[in-house]
């Protein structure tokens, strides 16, 4: 077709092009050129992008759906994300939304043993597995324990309530981990409405109540200690 005469006669000039701004224009062309190539010259063009040694044109490869060129396109792409773990966020965005059902089955356990991903991602691949086993539920808990409780309201997986509660203040706890000096002073410590929401669809309403309690607790003694602290930063003040 057009296309791939197009594509071959650009790709051997992306190669060999030292102008920077040549080899933009020229990656950018075969970008667009991609979707109306067959199945031979988008592997090319994608092989090039993953082996070119340049970040920006591996995001162009990261950005296409790879599964259908072959293993060995693929698991090149796979190889650049661990190679460039800064870019596997780009990388599995596209394996998550866009890669068929067939190469997340066959691939979903090494996708979870070798690679970091994304909290939005890890919930997308939860939910388009088919069959969750015991080791992917424990990963799951160990890893992501707000995942956990959004995909088990999901795809409607027991939880008993005082796993739930565990689970709960695990996400609690990394929230803390990851903002500890805003949440020393008690200014954002609220009831997760995605986290209620997952709660109400499983019908975990002693876990709620239970939770509310808590919270109401926890402000209760915050707001003291914000007023206490405080009024020690005004006695403190030089006159």
């Amino acid at each position: 077709s057009q296309f791939d005469r197009l594509a071959k006669s650009f790709l051997p000039l992306l190669a060999s092009e030292q102008d920077f701004k040549k080899r933009r224009v020229l990656a950018f062309y075969l970008d667009r050129l991609y979707d109306g190539c067959g199945i031979d010259v988008k592997g090319e063009i994608a092989r090039t992008f993953l082996q070119s040694g340049k970040r920006y044109l591996r995001k162009y490869a990261y950005a296409k759906k790879l599964d259908d060129l072959g293993d060995d396109v693929a698991l090149l792409a796979y190889a650049c994300s661990e190679q460039y773990p800064d870019e596997a966020t780009f990388f599995f965005h596209t394996v998550t939304y866009r890669y068929g059902d067939d190469h997340l089955e066959a691939n979903f356990d090494l996708i979870l043993e070798n690679h970091s991903l994304e909290e939005y991602q890890v919930r997308k691949l939860f939910i388009r597995k088919t069959q969750l086993l015991d080791r992917h539920w424990d990963w799951l808990e160990q890893n992501h324990p707000s995942s956990m409780i959004y995909v088990s309201a999901v795809r409607k997986h027991e939880v008993d309530d005082s796993r739930c509660i565990s689970l709960c203040k695990n996400c609690l706890r990394k929230k803390i981990e990851q903002n500890p000096l805003t949440y020393e002073y008690g200014e954002i410590e609220r009831i997760d409405g995605l986290l209620m929401w997952c709660l109400a669809r499983m019908h975990k309403w002693t876990v709620i109540r239970e939770l509310l309690a808590n919270a109401r607790t926890r402000n209760g003694s915050q707001t003291q200690d914000r007023d206490a602290y405080r009024a020690s930063r005004q006695n403190t003040k030089p006159d």
